[in-house]
């Protein structure tokens, strides 16, 4: 789910906004593994924006999940599917989250969802 793309922008985003805290949620399937998210946590600490995120690596209720946006600004979402919107973008929609997602298809050039 390219949450490194994220991730690389928290430095720019620090200097602007230095009390940013990014939450990244990152679910138990065969695409985002503990391996995916221990991934994440290190790329946080090498790019040292670790204290500014946090990482949930567990599945959550739709309740859950609606609390945990409704407690956030600004919900970011990339979506590698063709679909064109991931479910989080969808719940966060819902959830009444001001939203962004982009998609990247199968050659993994970025483009608009």
């Amino acid at each position: 789910y390219h949450q490194d793309l994220l991730l690389y922008a928290v430095p720019a985003i620090l200097q602007l906004y230095p009390n940013t805290k990014i939450t990244i949620i990152i679910g138990h399937n065969p695409e985002q593994s503990i391996a995916y998210y221990n991934k994440m946590v290190k790329l946080s600490k090498n790019l040292g924006i670790y204290d500014h995120c946090t990482f949930i690596n567990t599945r959550s209720s739709y309740d859950a999940f609606s609390k945990l946006i409704n407690q956030h600004n600004i919900v970011y979402s990339v979506c590698d599917g063709d679909i064109g919107a991931s479910q989080t973008t969808l719940q966060s929609c819902y959830a009444g989250a001001v939203t962004t997602s982009i998609s990247i298809c199968s050659c993994n050039c970025i483009g608009s969802g």
